[in-house]
Order: structure tokens, then sequence, then C-alpha cells
């Protein structure tokens, strides 16, 4: 089931025209509704769970400003509908250049609807960030996030180490957001449910699933299990595993969310701006340096307030001993990893 857009402009016939041809465009990911009527509009968004609001500025008229909130952080406005969705608000200009007015993203109207439709996209992509510091982080829950450019540099290791002694102070969920994670083969245990059946629940807006069966606790850290099949990862559209990481966050009351990127860039774009912390494994010989460089400027360009989450590499050791099977946690607490990590709270604490 496609998330809702709705379309709104007072201009006769131009907003239920765009719908009908943006719904015509192929993939494009959203159900698409078009209205020149207030009325209609404001009926629709408080019966219906909208994901966008596409509206031109001239039109976002006093009655509207009811819905609208400015949230506290990064001071974006969002129109709220609901315990637990917002709509994204995009605007249409009929000035052409201007891709952001004030604190939202921004489209030039009169374009071809192939070209419009990619910039509506892109646009959606670039509010859904915005939106991560105000809508993703709950008062009182940490996001910590570990990724960058270098394979085989312990990420995983370092992750579920790192929760594990987290674990210690509160509620900790790790979730792998890679596409071949290996944590059922690791642990060698199957698991009946996954990151994709809370992605699907998250898109048709059916009931979560029972969480006693999706979240696993491993030495008093909780996981859920990530995608068994590359293509669940692929084809979702990395805001719907925002919100799916934001619904479990809230329903579950969790302190601290612990994010394994891995390499997947789509994905760590879509949480960026919602991250406390950064960690970077890496590793000192000069290619992995010069992509360091490379990713740490990446970061800045998409989040120009990256500092706030203070982005640090690391330099993992590796584990002299062979650690696997069920017990694989309990082995990286007492091995060269948990001695790091161990050593890294300590210098923060």
């Amino acid at each position: 089931m496609k998330e809702i857009m709705a379309v709104f402009d007072t201009e006769a016939g131009y907003a239920e025209n765009l719908a009908f041809k943006l719904m015509a465009e192929q993939d494009f990911p959203y159900y698409v509704q078009g209205f020149s009527s207030l009325e209609d509009l404001t009926v629709f968004l408080s019966e219906h769970q909208t994901a966008v609001l596409l509206a031109d500025r001239k039109d976002m008229v006093p009655e509207l400003m009811p819905f609208v909130e400015r949230t506290s952080g990064r001071e974006t406005e969002l129109i709220p509908y609901g315990a637990s969705s917002m709509v994204k608000l995009i605007y249409l200009t009929e000035i052409s250049g201007y891709p952001e007015i004030g604190q939202h993203a921004a489209v030039y109207k009169y374009q071809s609807v192939k070209r419009l439709s990619k910039e509506i996209l892109e646009a959606a992509r670039r509010q859904e960030n915005r939106t991560g510091a105000a809508a993703g982080l709950f008062e009182g829950v940490r996001y910590i996030g570990v990724a960058g450019p270098i394979g085989h540099a312990g990420k995983t290791s370092f992750c579920l180490t790192l929760g594990q002694l987290l674990a210690g102070q509160g509620r900790v969920l790790y979730m792998n957001l890679e596409p071949l994670a290996g944590l059922d083969a690791l642990f060698e245990e199957s698991f009946d449910q996954d990151l994709s059946d809370l992605v699907y629940c998250c898109m048709t807006s059916e009931e979560m699933p029972d969480y006693t069966r999706m979240v696993h606790s491993f030495h008093g850290l909780d996981l859920v299990p990530p995608v068994r099949l590359p293509e669940d990862l692929y084809r979702t559209e990395p805001e719907v595993l925002f919100k799916a990481v934001r619904k479990i966050t809230a329903d579950c009351r969790y302190d601290t969310v612990l994010l394994d990127f891995g390499c997947e860039f789509r994905v760590i774009e879509a949480f960026l701006t919602g991250l406390n912390k950064l960690f970077i494994p890496s590793r000192q010989d000069v290619l992995s340096q010069k992509r360091i460089q490379a990713f740490l400027a990446w970061v800045h360009r998409v989040d120009e307030k990256a500092d706030l989450m203070e982005p640090e590499e690391l330099f993992l050791p590796a584990p002299r001993a062979f650690l696997s099977g069920k017990n694989y946690l309990e082995q990286l607490l007492w091995s060269e990893t948990g001695d790091y990590v161990r050593a890294l709270l300590e210098r923060k604490a």
C-alpha cells in the first residue's frame, strides 16, 4: 500500500491534473490526491494518514496554520495528524531556482511532470532529513550510528560490544541495516520475524506485530533481526526504514538505539540528521584515510550541522582469538574489542 501525497493549489484544475499525471509516472511511490478547495483538503488530512503535502506557497492561508506546529531543536515546521504520523510540507513555487523556502523544501511547479516527479522525491527526502532531529529523536533517547566506507573494519563487532556495555545503563536496541548481516548464521538461530516485517507494517499502516516475537534479547541487548533478503532492503525507501525505527523506539521505550549502517549510503543519509553520535571504524593505511576524508566531507555536505553529533574515527583492534557461535556476544566482551570499547566509554564518562 502506497503512502499518500496531497496536492493543494487553488489554480483551477492544476492540483487535480498534476495528481493524475504523477500517478501515471512509473515507480512514483505515492498515491496522489489533488485539491483546489481548502475545506476539502482539511477534511481529507484530518481523516487520512498523509505523508506529504505539496502546496503552493501563496495558498498556505491562515486557515491552515492551526495544523502547523513549530518544534524544538532545529526549528522544523511539521504538520501533525494522529499520534505517530506527520505530513512533510513541500512548497510549489512559481519561480525556479529556489530549492528551499524557509525551513521547507520547494519545487518549481511549471516543468515537465517527469522532471517534477524526480524533484518532488528528492525534496521529500531532504524534508525527511530535516525532520529527523525533531521527529526521529524522542526526548531522552540517544541515537548512535556506526558507518563508514571501510570494509572489514569491525563495525558490527563494535556495535554488539558497545550495545552490551550500554545495556548495563538502560534499555538498548541494536538494529543492523545492512543487506547481508549474517546474524542468524552467527547466532545459530532462525528468526520468525525481522526488519522486513516491521517495515511492511509501517508501509501498510497495519497493526504492529507482537514485539515479543520480533525483538530478541542477548546478554541484555535487544535486537530486531535484519532483513533476510537484500531485495527487501533495496526496495524499501530509506524514509520508510526511518519511520520503522522511530515507531519501535517509541512503542518499546528504549534509552539508546544503536544503528549499524555499514556502507549503505542511501540509508545513512536518511538517518544522518537524527543522530546524536556517529562512529566511523577505520584503518591507518593511506587509502583508508583518503576514503575516510571523503566520507566526512560527504557527511558535512548532507548535514551542515554534522559537528553536533561529533563524528569520531575508530581504529579497532583485530581480535586474536576466533569468535563464533551462540556465545559470540559474550566472547566479544572479553576480547580485544571489549577492552577497546570499555576504554572508550571510560574516556567519555
